[in-house]
């Protein structure tokens, strides 16, 4: 079944993979960062239930330009509040990926972060300046990418071991 988005047909091309409680839409990554990025997706944070744990790093830009990395998840947990905002773009990683991307683990674990506060502000801005100039979101998604791509290429080598898991 292909996931129509409104205004944006680009991105109804391929099959969905998922859609959780009418909130959360989702869709294969592109190829050259498919070995770090479990799916792309987009949501209304208005409309987040209760999420289930996947132990899977989330990075997302929200409508209010701010940027967050949601960690892994070891439970379930009840949304209040925080982030701030309604829609949402972002990229979900692979199991076992995320601290060699971001170094960081156990310190975000069952959290979310503003990603300014884990980089330096400069970098967090730049990003979320080039995400606020896409106007569709399959345009936030694939820069969301290409910044995996970029921390992929400078990141220390990924545990397989945990990626086997």
């Amino acid at each position: 079944m292909a996931l129509a988005l409104p205004g944006e047909d680009s991105m109804a091309a391929r099959p969905a993979l998922l859609m959780v409680d009418a909130w959360l839409q989702e869709r294969a990554p592109t190829a050259d960062v498919a070995d770090f990025v479990r799916c792309g997706w987009r949501g209304d944070l208005s409309r987040i239930r209760t999420p289930l744990p996947d132990e899977c790093f989330d990075v997302f830009w929200v409508e209010d330009g701010s940027l967050w990395l949601s960690g892994p998840e070891s439970s379930s947990w009840a949304p209040q509040g925080s982030p701030p905002g309604r829609h949402c773009v972002g990229v979900r990683c692979r199991p076992g990926v995320g601290p060699a991307l971001f170094g960081v683990a156990s310190e975000v674990r069952d959290r979310r972060v503003r990603l300014d506060e884990l980089w330096p502000s400069r970098d967090a801005r730049v990003l979320s300046e080039r995400l606020a100039g896409q106007h569709l979101d399959l345009g936030r998604l694939r820069e969301l990418e290409r910044a995996i791509g970029r921390l992929a290429a400078a990141a220390r080598p990924v545990d397989r071991l945990a990626l086997a898991v």
